[in-house]
């Protein structure tokens, strides 16, 4: 939940908020983000936006209300729902600041990343049929196996 007021410390409504990330590990990000490098992943936020995201929010064909904006209540209040890192990019402490009327907040939230997933593997997938029978006797064919591997292997 973040809270946002204005000089005279009174709550603004109805405005939407954007985090951004404001440093990591302690170096100031003047530009709010991790520069993306060849050969380098960086650590970016997704769903920066107060809103609620549908599960079609990145597919350019879906024709539904994708995005619905949640704005800042009676008392100044805005939850994100969705905030969240990009799974690639390494660990460490991150500054996550906010955005409120074209105004940026004077506070940050701190945030720990303890693990980075370097990839996601599937080992064996779901079989395209299944023989019909016991459930039992299948139960093998249903399993699926999932690698995860963090950026030290």
């Amino acid at each position: 939940m973040a809270y946002f007021s204005d000089a005279s410390n009174n709550p603004i409504k109805g405005k939407q908020v954007i985090a951004y990330i404001a440093s990591y590990n302690g170096d100031i990000l003047p530009y709010e983000y991790l520069r993306q490098v060849p050969g380098q992943d960086n650590k970016y936020l997704i769903r920066p936006i107060t809103g609620e995201y549908s599960s079609t929010f990145l597919d350019p064909f879906a024709s539904d209300d994708y995005f619905k904006p949640i704005y800042t209540d009676d008392n100044g209040e805005v939850q994100f729902l969705d905030l969240a890192f990009s799974v690639r990019g390494p660990i460490g402490e991150y500054d996550i600041g906010f955005y409120c009327d074209g105004v940026k907040s004077t506070t940050t939230v701190k945030v720990t990343v303890q693990s980075s997933i370097s990839r996601i593997r599937i080992i064996n997938q779901f079989p395209d049929r299944i023989i019909l029978g016991d459930i039992q006797d299948n139960l093998n064919q249903l399993s699926t196996i999932i690698q995860v591997v963090d950026e030290n292997g």
